[in-house]
């Protein structure tokens, strides 16, 4: 045999146990595999008017104002809330009747929701974590609700309006204290 080809054959052998190795073809070796990292869990969205119960109340503010809701009545299609307006510490304004379907969010009326995802809001020093619904009006307008199954009510944690490119934090209308979560 020319010593040539018997230095190819040498080398071709080498070459071919080192791919053996990298593809695991010894006993005892394999390819170390980096398992992918774990997928985020998200919980199951649960729409909050769905374990709603009459009687409820959420108390959510916008600077001085506030507003407080009570659930009054509940069928398995509707839910039934009042809403009394208070500037100051005082009554401003009539009661308002409000109607939601049960399978709905208690959106803004004439909305379109365009997303609603998974995420965190930050409220009084706490971090809840929410479903975010991005509701577009029909005069083109965006508004954004965090909601939480874990309030009482219709499960609003914070409403905003999204102008000017960013959210309007100052007309932004958030809840009041943890009396109201479920």
């Amino acid at each position: 045999m020319a010593p040539a080809l018997d230095s190819w054959r040498r080398r071709a052998s080498f070459l071919c146990a080192v791919a053996a190795l990298g593809l695991g073809g010894l006993s005892g070796c394999r390819p170390r595999t980096v398992a992918p990292p774990p997928a985020a869990v998200v919980p199951p969205f649960v729409p909050p008017l769905a374990a709603v119960e009459a009687g409820e109340q959420l108390v959510m503010h916008r600077g001085a104002t506030e507003f407080h809701y009570t659930i009054t009545a509940v069928t398995d299609e509707e839910v039934v809330a009042d809403c009394l307006t208070y500037q100051g510490g005082v009554l401003a304004g009539e009661r308002v009747e409000l109607h939601w379907p049960r399978n709905g969010l208690a959106l803004q009326p004439g909305g379109v929701l365009t997303s609603l995802r998974h995420t965190t809001v930050d409220i009084d020093g706490r971090s809840w974590p929410c479903w975010l619904a991005e509701v577009r009006s029909t005069t083109g307008q965006f508004f954004y609700y965090w909601l939480s199954d874990s309030v009482a009510a219709q499960g609003f944690l914070k409403i905003a309006r999204f102008d000017d490119g960013k959210l309007d934090e100052a007309t932004a209308i958030t809840r009041v204290s943890d009396s109201s979560a479920r």
